[in-house]
């Protein structure tokens, strides 16, 4: 799976392939930016009990990832972003162990260095059984110039000319 942040003058921009999570600490409130590819994610968003009746050997059956086929669509996500804002990027195996909840409040206790060394002991503690990888990033400085989705297209160039893209605003 692949998880990336790019950050333009004043908001940041989430694609995901896969179901490693980014989410976005904001005002005391966590949000998941990325969107999890997996049989079961998907499913219970059509139907949320028969996601249940699926049972947890598809939790982890990916419906994209990065090297099955030729080309894959990431899911991307533009949202504005604000100073002190903290953007957490991890594995699954943190997120499989640590609920959101729980890692909002490691992310509101700690300073970004610390808080990933918290929340890799306390997915392992709890017996991790999958790669834990943690980034922490709080957000000092945000621009308002020129800049935006417009921009980051224009300097990508080909490579994104077919995606999703999910516009979030507060």
């Amino acid at each position: 799976t692949v998880s990336a942040v790019y950050f333009t003058d004043e908001t940041l921009m989430a694609a995901n392939v896969g179901d490693s999570p980014i989410y976005l600490v904001h005002d005391g409130s966590i949000e998941l930016l990325s969107v999890p590819h997996t049989v079961i994610a998907e499913q219970a968003a059509l139907d949320p009990d028969g996601a249940e009746r699926l049972g947890v050997q598809f939790r982890h059956m990916l419906t994209r990832a990065i090297g099955i086929e030729e080309m894959v669509k990431p899911d991307i996500c533009e949202i504005q972003c604000f100073r002190g804002d903290v953007l957490v990027i991890s594995s699954d195996g943190l997120s499989d162990k640590v609920s959101s909840e729980e890692i909002l409040g490691v992310v509101n206790e700690e300073q970004p260095d610390s808080a990933c060394r918290v929340l890799v002991d306390l997915a392992n503690e709890r017996g991790g059984d999958d790669n834990v990888t943690v980034i922490v990033v709080k957000i000092k400085k945000v621009r308002h110039e020129r800049g935006g989705i417009i921009g980051l297209i224009s300097r990508i160039g080909q490579g994104l000319s077919n995606f999703a893209l999910k516009k979030t605003s507060r």
